[in-house]
């Protein structure tokens, strides 16, 4: 499975976990260039995606990360379809407080080090903090050779400061408990201290 996958299903579990539902939405970002003529084109095609992962029946890791990995699968095949057309066609009850088919974000990049050059442009990045989400979280997971690194952007008004920092600390953990038990289910996987903190 992709690493994507894995990263995915520890989010899911993690709100499984915190929020007792067994049908957790997830948002994610497509880039948008599924043909490889749209490539070399500048410009945003970005269209967000939403991710419905199955954790009913107390899985265990392997068969969460397996579930996922399907659902990740089957929500890139359909990928075209505009996230405001889904909307549209799902109709849920619109509440302008909450995004309407999802209330936490995933993202996962590469990590992007110096200058990049594209079509002869020359692109340098630039992290950029707006201090402001969209989204009850949104978490931006960034591979590194040494591992990742988690960044939680949460609304202020559901969520302290700590309570982010301790998602944030919360994913690597799961991912260490899938690693060293993948056919354990969830509910007896062992509940470290920093798990008791209510979200």
């Amino acid at each position: 499975v992709s690493v994507n996958a894995v990263l995915l299903a520890a989010v899911a579990a993690l709100i499984r976990r915190s929020a007792g539902q067994d049908d957790v939405l997830l948002g994610m970002p497509a880039a948008g260039r599924p043909r490889t003529e749209l490539e070399p084109l500048i410009g945003s095609f970005a269209n967000m995606l939403v991710l419905r992962v199955d954790l009913a029946g107390d899985p265990t890791a392997r068969e969460l990360v397996r579930r996922t990995h399907d659902a990740v699968r089957k929500t890139y095949a359909h990928q075209d379809a505009p996230y405001s057309r889904v909307v549209e066609e799902v109709a849920p009850p619109r509440d302008p407080s909450l995004n309407p088919l999802f209330q936490v974000m995933v993202t996962l990049t590469e990590e992007t080090t110096g200058a990049r050059d594209a079509a002869g442009v020359g692109f340098v990045p630039e992290p950029v903090d707006t201090g402001v989400t969209d989204f009850d979280l949104f978490l931006s997971i960034t591979r590194r050779s040494g591992g990742i690194d988690i960044v939680v952007d949460y609304n202020a008004d559901l969520y302290l400061g700590k309570t982010a920092d301790l998602i944030a600390a919360q994913v690597p953990d799961l991912l260490a408990e899938f690693a060293d038990h993948p056919d354990a289910v969830l509910d007896a996987m062992p509940v470290s201290r920093r798990y008791a903190v209510a979200l």
